[in-house]
């Protein structure tokens, strides 16, 4: 994943990816990512069954004693050809590396948003989309997702 950032002093933003796996199939997969970010540009790879839905990412704008500080907006900039996007607003369990302050905050869930892709019917090979992430404080960037769908 690269990242350009800019020579811009912010408040570090600190954002949990989560584990789960759902009784209706879907894997979650997401990656904790902090750091301070303004209009920053990511590029991901994802991967994902054919006929199943997987969970991109979810974020999550948390205090150090795990209240909400915030809701992080996402938005579906540019739609896969090949299937679906849905942002769907929820509790959900956080992934905060040992060592992090927050990392007791992944003990309940919390509120916070997430990005689940849904391939088209027998749908394989490559898909891609874009997602614009905001924070409560104003930071965004952007995400171009790269799907293989095998």
């Amino acid at each position: 994943m690269r990242a350009v950032i800019p020579l811009l002093f912010v408040a570090p933003l600190m954002l949990a990816g989560c584990v789960e796996r759902r009784p209706d199939g879907i894997i979650a997969r997401s990656d904790s990512s902090t750091g301070s970010v303004t209009n920053a540009h990511f590029v991901r790879d994802f991967a994902v069954a054919t006929g199943q839905p997987g969970i991109v990412n979810t974020w999550f704008m948390l205090n150090p004693d795990c209240s909400v500080a915030g809701q992080v907006s996402v938005r579906v900039l540019e739609m896969p050809v090949h299937g679906t996007v849905t942002i769907e607003p929820g509790a959900y369990y956080s992934n905060y590396a040992v060592g992090d302050q927050r990392r007791v905050c992944n003990l309940q869930p919390r509120q916070g948003v997430r990005a689940i892709y849904h391939p088209a019917r027998d749908a394989l090979g490559a898909d891609r989309f874009s997602l614009l992430v905001i924070t409560p404080f104003g930071r965004s960037w952007t995400s171009d997702i790269h799907v293989v769908i095998h």
